[in-house]
């Protein structure tokens, strides 16, 4: 992994740890293992919202007409190409590209694949543990 990727795991860790401790203090009790995944989703999906809102103020927005319902093999291949971009690029970079489409179910898909992605690589690091 590049340096610039492993500084974005770095500030995923915080946010989660963050949000984490937030949800701790507003519960009154500690968060489920089951949760952080749900959390993490939360935080990915603040990044690609505020993106997003960078783009239409930049009214850089490419617009791309939505693939038809059917055609699941194609998304599922440009879903992989933008999270093999987060990895070997940098996260903003595939952000960006993902908001770039203007594509809703293409960036609904990538959000999910991204957060099952990084959810791993926290679990592989120790970040967050794996429900059993």
């Amino acid at each position: 992994m590049n340096e610039t990727l492993e500084q974005e795991i770095a500030s995923l860790e915080n946010e989660l740890q963050e949000k984490k401790t937030m949800l701790e203090q507003e519960q009154s009790e500690p968060i489920k293992e089951t949760q952080e995944k749900e959390i993490l989703h939360d935080v990915v999906g603040g990044q690609i919202q505020q993106q997003s809102q960078t783009q239409s103020d930049d009214q850089t927005v490419v617009s791309e007409p939505e693939p038809p319902a059917d055609n699941s093999s194609e998304m599922g291949s440009r879903v992989q190409s933008l999270v093999a971009i987060a990895f070997n690029q940098n996260l903003k970079h595939a952000i960006t590209q993902a908001v770039k489409t203007n594509n809703a179910a293409l960036i609904d898909a990538f959000h999910d694949a991204l957060v099952d992605e990084l959810y791993d690589e926290l679990v592989a690091r120790k970040k967050v543990e794996q429900p059993k």
